[in-house]
């Protein structure tokens, strides 16, 4: 249960307008800011989110074609294709290479 008078006066006018059952013009109009505010950055979040939510490795024009005279049919879950890749491709070591390898292999199963 909300406790009203914990509420400062411009939260209980912002609530007012919100649920008061009155029209969104009638409103401060610092409040209409504050949710329109409020709601640009819950859509930035989750559009942040959601585009970290992609498993498809992004290589670039250069490294595609890399890959491509590497394997025929490169599969990024098995170790040695992934290590060869990542080290002749992308410069890396056999460590850093074995390591991200590995690490892909678990949050792609």
């Amino acid at each position: 249960m909300l406790d009203w008078k914990a509420l400062s006066r411009q939260d209980q006018k912002t609530l007012q307008c919100l649920y008061g059952g009155g029209p969104l013009r009638s409103c401060d109009p610092t409040a209409i800011l504050r949710l329109r505010q409020l709601g640009l950055c819950v859509s930035m979040l989750a559009a942040v989110l959601l585009t970290g939510c992609s498993k498809e490795p992004e290589y670039n024009d250069q490294q595609r074609v890399c890959i491509a005279k590497l394997f025929k049919d490169y599969d990024a879950k098995q170790m040695s294709q992934c290590v060869n890749v990542c080290k002749s491709c992308m410069s890396g070591s056999t460590t850093t290479c074995t390591t991200s390898c590995t690490l892909k292999a678990r949050t792609e199963a």
